[in-house]
């Protein structure tokens, strides 16, 4: 008898644990979404969101130890089945032609509603997106953001300065930002038919 209440006591735990199992990515997805969107996503529709800072001569005399000129951060969810919600990120620097461009993916932070946490793709580090009291979001890079090993190596210029700690970031229309989109198909899809927002 007390065997029988010790295994009927370890199933119902087990079932309890593949079902917080089942449920968590959904929660994270659900903070992720809202964080970006405003609001989780209806499944099967594109998402598309953009935020940009970009920093005048007058901003950048007054900050000489700040390299980054300009951010770009676009957030797109494709039509298909559990799409996935990728970040592509462009970086300008003031001693580069051409911007640093990476993609990677953000979970939400437990406990913390107001903080995703990021990651490049290839080991490419990381950085965070925080929203104030008021709702501003800001991009804070990691000390290890890096382009992904391959045949590009970034500029030398293309090193955050000691004053690129954190940067306040405004929405912009999602189109306006489809070129710095990793895939073709995406870049299109903003292009043509753009998300309602």
């Amino acid at each position: 008898m007390r065997a029988s209440a010790r295994l009927s006591g370890t199933l119902i735990a087990l079932g309890a644990a593949l079902v917080a199992a089942a449920v968590a990515p959904a929660m994270a997805a659900d903070g992720d979404e809202t964080f970006l969107f405003g609001a989780p996503l209806a499944p099967g529709r594109l998402a598309a969101t953009c935020f940009e800072r970009r920093y005048d001569e007058a901003h950048l005399s007054a900050h000489p130890r700040q390299n980054v000129t300009a951010v770009i951060i676009l957030a797109t969810r494709d039509e298909w089945q559990d799409a996935p919600v990728i970040l592509d990120l462009s970086l300008t620097f003031r001693k580069t032609s051409e911007p640093v461009r990476l993609s990677g993916a953000c979970s939400a932070v437990d406990g913390k509603a107001d903080r995703l946490s990021c990651g490049i793709e290839c080991d490419g580090g990381s950085f965070a997106l925080e929203r104030d009291a008021a709702g501003r979001l800001y991009f804070v890079p990691g000390r290890d953001l890096a382009l992904c090993g391959g045949e590009e190596e970034p500029s030398p210029g293309a090193r955050m300065g000691a004053d690129d700690r954190r940067f306040r970031l405004e929405p912009v229309p999602a189109a306006s930002c489809a070129g710095i989109a990793a895939g073709d198909d995406m870049r299109f899809k903003l292009t043509r038919s753009p998300p309602a927002p």
